[in-house]
């Protein structure tokens, strides 16, 4: 697996059953959305790891979207997007990952929270083609209110929106500068 990412930094992305469930529309148009931030990227990785139900649900209770998911399946290997994993070893694609990717209704989350690695948890519940003023002005109001309960020393902090955007901030007076 190693030779496949070619020195780039290693992203795992979690498609997990949860998520599929409760909304497999959106669940599609996210994991899409996932693969056209990774095509092409010469410094990321995405290796995916669809949950080893994921196919199988989408046969017995999610029919009408099956050959939507499998089409995406097959773009992104005949694309060479990234790495597809589908072995039994999850922890070694853990350990050669620098962050996860995906809900948090995962046990992966453990493993990589355990192995002290970044967490990108992805809100299923819009795109991030839409709303965006939306969005942006919610970043910058979840920062000002951080900065009104700062404790003594402050830390430092940073927010990850929709996992492809790492906000870290600082404050000057009263404006907060994102870096």
């Amino acid at each position: 697996m190693e030779e496949d990412f070619k020195g780039r930094e290693l992203y795992y992305f979690n498609s997990g059953l949860a998520g599929m469930l409760k909304d497999t529309e959106l669940f599609l148009r996210k994991t899409e959305e996932v693969f056209d931030a990774f095509r092409g990227n010469g410094k990321y990785c995405l290796l995916w790891r669809p949950h080893p139900l994921l196919e199988n649900t989408f046969l017995t209770m999610r029919k009408e979207y099956q050959n939507r998911f499998w089409d995406l399946k097959k773009k992104y290997l005949e694309e060479e997007i990234g790495i597809y994993d589908d072995s039994g070893e999850p922890e070694r694609a853990v350990i050669l990952s620098s962050a996860y990717i995906g809900d948090d209704a995962s046990s992966m989350v453990s493993l990589f929270s355990v192995a002290e690695k970044a967490l990108f948890i992805q809100n299923t519940h819009f795109l991030t083609s839409e709303e965006e003023s939306y969005q942006e002005n919610r970043l910058f109001n979840y920062f000002k209110a951080r900065e009104s309960y700062a404790l003594e020393q402050q830390e430092a902090e940073a927010l990850v929106y929709e996992g492809r955007v790492l906000l870290i901030p600082r404050y000057e007076g009263d404006d907060v500068i994102f870096d």
